[in-house]
């Protein structure tokens, strides 16, 4: 029993010896078969093919299958009849997954990728010689095979017969009786090595199954991958898995990327050289495509450069053709002119600008778009005739300076184009040299101003014809410092509001203009301004609060305009302001007590407005004020005693008000003073003590309720010029003391008060005097003749007094005289003949016969005689 078994597990592993190397044979050939069909795709000649098939002068090794059956005879057995089915499912199983591997003739399995069978003939010799060195290595390895497998069955006849020595012993379950049975069907003995070699055959089948299960996946997966069908992978035989577990194969890999077959177990060595033959051919190719697509990225790129290049000349070019003059260049041609022609003795000229129907080139696309990058409405370019339309056409098609794209210099020179447009230039300039050159060198343009970067920081036009609108252009000029344009009626439109884009502007004036429309309050956003001046125009609407904004602002004169609402006392105190003009509007409202956060306001101007109210006591705190005009107004109550604190006031204007009350003895002491106009308001009382106003030259108290007599004070006053004492309630006598105001006083205004007596002849020393009112008094006797040594006085009136006597001749001498008033007294004779000879004098007198009877003046020459209709 113990020979009989061991000769029947010799004839087992013999069987199962020429089956495995039967099996790996064919797998072999199919992979061969495979690669070399994919080799001959490869050959482009037949003589290739032949070279190929005998390279290296080598005879093709002898196959695995004559190996197996030599290692069959020997095992004196022959394959039984399942094994030779298992077979063939292993060979379909091996056919369907191997990759490019050579058969026995040195053949390759084509590839499926037909793409990748134009390869160059350098990878073609590559693969033969790769070829041949795979056939060797196969040689080797087959023949070591052949040694391990030989001594396998000598390691099995000493474990059997060491299992024997021990004993025999009983099989469990039915598996083991199943497998005793096959092993030893006669005697039906069981062993302990056939049991843990048939437990081992159970793993091993487990593990193989396993494994089988991970590589039906991942092919799926591949085949999903590849874009394969589901048909492709159902369609995939599955290996005899008892096969495989007898033949100990530990897993079957397939690679849908690189066609390649790991054989592990005791073949593993073969499926290492064929996977790197594998990979080195498909890196081999992808090297290539890799090659391939970096040339093309390199001649796509080359061709890219070379447009560039091509379109940046031909730009460069285009450039060029704009005109380069030198110093004073010409106005650019009118459309109906011809173009220059460049003639054998005529000096170069440089080409004309390229018009309108050619394709705008890089210079004035550029140009272009910078223009329309600061235009907030481009719409304004739709219109041929606007101003910004005309410029930005001046500035592609006619400019004929030539100069480097620079955003700040192209902005300016549109800016100052769309002036040029806006204010009619060209059909109302009284001076026109703009849109020539240069505008800031070689001679800048009329009422331009440059500094030293060619930035224009001054526009200046006094009466220069200028008309149109002031276009919001004007605030692209960053640099503008000084923007001054006045006394220019044709000019009207509104302020544009882009002022307040200009940050460096310091001085803003429009006036004498007829703009219209309110104050944009972006202008306060101008934080540098320190003057303003925007009177003389048709300016509506309020001042605006965030004038408080311009902390810098000195000067603001906004009169003889139509501003209305209330006076921004409490905005204006927050600015370092010195002078505020705002006379000659419709202003309400009146001062408050924040006047005293002035803290260095020195001239306030509101006459001519609608301001109500009272003259605040915080006035007295405006120590720095100087002059002070609140004439023309509505303001009621009295004059504050705090006025005497304004020391350096030298002009106070309160007249035509309704103040009312005495003056305030703090007047005397207002040294600086040399202009004082109370008049037209409701003061009464006599005149304080003002003979410490040295400075005076102004006085005029007049239509008052002033009472007393001459002022005795105003004797004192020896420079004033000016002395207007009219419609108050003096009286007695003119005192002959006046004379002391001789050498000074230019007017002398005594009318409509109640001033009696004869005329003194201390006025005959007045030899300045131009104007003497005595009209409408109390006044008695005759007319001194020594009143004829004035001969600078051009306005005498005596009316409306009890004046008698011949008109003295000496009044011929009075060769300036150009009004005389006589009517109403009770002179007697002729008016001298001598005064209407040569002289353009209006003369009324009592020319016509008196209701009562008494006596008339003769008069040639007089204008009105009275008493009659025009003389009232």
């Amino acid at each position: 029993a113990s020979n009989h078994h061991q000769q029947r597990s010799s004839q087992d592993i013999d069987d199962e010896i020429a089956l495995r190397m039967e099996q790996h044979s064919n797998a072999l050939n199919t992979a061969a078969r495979s690669r070399s069909a994919t080799e001959r795709a490869f050959r482009t000649t037949p003589a290739t093919s032949q070279k190929r098939a005998t390279s290296n002068g080598r005879q093709r090794p002898a196959t695995p299958s004559s190996v197996a059956q030599l290692f069959r005879a020997q095992g004196n057995g022959a394959q039984p009849e399942r094994e030779s089915k298992r077979n063939m499912k292993l060979s379909a199983a091996a056919r369907n997954a191997l990759g490019p591997m050579e058969d026995g003739r040195g053949m390759v399995r084509p590839h499926k990728d037909s793409s990748l069978l134009e390869v160059p003939a350098r990878l073609r010799a590559n693969a033969e010689k790769t070829s041949v060195s795979r056939a060797q290595r196969r040689q080797q390895e087959l023949a070591a095979l052949q040694t391990r497998l030989q001594q396998k069955p000598r390691r099995h006849s000493q474990d059997r017969q060491t299992s024997a020595a021990q004993g025999p012993k009983t099989p469990r379950g039915a598996n083991a009786k199943t497998e005793a049975a096959r092993i030893q069907p006669a005697a039906g003995i069981q062993t302990k090595d056939s049991h843990q070699a048939k437990l081992s055959s159970s793993k091993r089948r487990e593990e193989l199954q396993r494994q089988l299960r991970i590589q039906t996946e991942r092919r799926k997966k591949e085949q999903q991958r590849s874009g394969k069908n589901a048909r492709d992978a159902r369609s995939t035989p599955t290996p005899n898995l008892a096969a495989l577990a007898r033949l100990q194969h530990r897993d079957v890999e397939y690679n849908q990327k690189q066609k390649t077959i790991h054989l592990q177990g005791p073949i593993e060595e073969h499926s290492g050289d064929y996977d790197r033959g594998a990979n080195k051919d498909q890196g081999q190719r992808r090297s290539i495509w890799l090659l391939l697509l970096l040339s093309l990225l390199l001649i796509l790129s080359g061709l890219a450069l070379a447009l560039v290049w091509q379109n940046s000349q031909t730009e460069g070019n285009e450039a060029k053709s704009i005109v380069e003059p030198s110093t004073g260049p010409p106005l650019p041609p009118s459309d109906d002119e011809a173009a220059p022609t460049v003639g054998a003795t005529t000096a170069p000229v440089a080409a004309p600008t390229p018009d309108k129907t050619t394709i705008p080139n890089a210079w004035q696309r550029q140009v272009d778009q910078m223009i329309r990058r600061v235009t907030l409405n481009e719409s304004v370019f739709d219109v041929a005739a606007t101003p910004q339309a005309m410029a930005l056409d001046w500035m592609l098609y006619k400019d004929l300076l030539d100069y480097s794209i620079v955003a700040e210099r192209v902005i300016q020179r549109y800016a100052l184009a769309v002036f040029y447009f806006a204010t009619n230039a060209g059909k109302s300039w009284t001076k026109d040299d703009w849109l020539r050159g240069d505008e800031c060198q070689d001679g800048e343009w009329y009422g331009l101003n440059c500094d030293e970067n060619n930035k224009v920081r001054a526009i200046a036009f006094d009466d220069e014809g200028l008309s149109g609108l002031i276009p919001d252009e004007v605030g692209l000029l960053t640099e503008l410092q000084n923007f001054i344009v006045k006394n220019h009626n044709d000019l009207r439109g509104p302020i544009p509001a882009t002022i307040g884009n200009l940050s460096a502007l310091k001085q803003l004036g429009l006036y004498g203009n007829n703009l219209s429309g309110s104050i944009p309050s972006d202008v306060t956003n101008a934080y540098g301004l320190r003057y303003i001046n925007l009177e003389n125009n048709r300016l509506s609407g309020s001042i605006p609060t965030t004038i408080e904004r311009l902390t810098e602002l000195e000067t603001l004169v906004l009169s003889n305009n139509m501003l209305q609402g209330k006076f921004p006392t409490s905005q204006l105190s927050k600015t370092g302001v010195k002078h505020i003009s705002l006379s000659n509007n419709r202003l309400i409202g009146g001062l408050d007590g924040s006047i005293q956060n002035f803290q260095s306001l020195q001239s306030l101007l509101v006459d001519n407005n609608q301001m109500i109210g009272t003259i605040p006591n915080e006035i007295g705190s405006v120590s720095t004020l100087t002059n002070l005009d609140l004439s023309h107004n509505e303001l009621a109550g009295t004059m504050p005693e705090t006025i005497g604190r304004l020391r350096r006031l030298k002009s106070l204007a309160l007249n035509n008000n309704g103040l009312g009350g005495s003056l305030p003895r703090g007047m005397g002491v207002l040294v600086n003073l040399e202009n004082m106009n109370l008049s037209a308001n409701e003061f009464s009382g006599t005149i304080p003590n003002i003979s410490n106003l040295a400075q005076l030259k102004y006085l005029y108290l007049s239509e008052n309720r002033f009472t007393g007599t001459f002022p005795e004070a105003i004797q004192q006053l020896l420079n004033v010029e000016v002395i207007f004492l009219s419609s108050n309630k003096f009286g007695g006598q003119i005192p002959a003391g006046i004379n002391r105001l001789s050498n000074s006083v230019r007017g002398l205004y005594l009318s409509d008060n109640k001033f009696i007596g004869a005329i003194p002849f201390a006025l005959c020393d007045f030899f300045g005097l131009e104007a003497l009112f005595l009209d409408a008094n109390q006044l008695t006797g005759k007319v001194p003749t020594c009143l004829g040594q004035l001969s600078e006085l051009r306005q005498l009136y005596l009316f409306d007094n009890s004046l008698s006597g011949q008109i003295p001749a000496e009044i011929e001498d009075m060769n300036k005289l150009n009004e005389l008033g006589l009517e109403r007294n009770d002179f007697t004779g002729n008016v001298p003949a001598g005064i209407c000879n040569g002289n353009d004098i209006e003369i009324w007198a009592d020319c016509n016969a008196q209701s009562d009877g008494g006596l008339s003046v003769q008069c040639s020459c007089c204008d009105v005689c009275c008493p009659s209709s025009g003389c009232t």
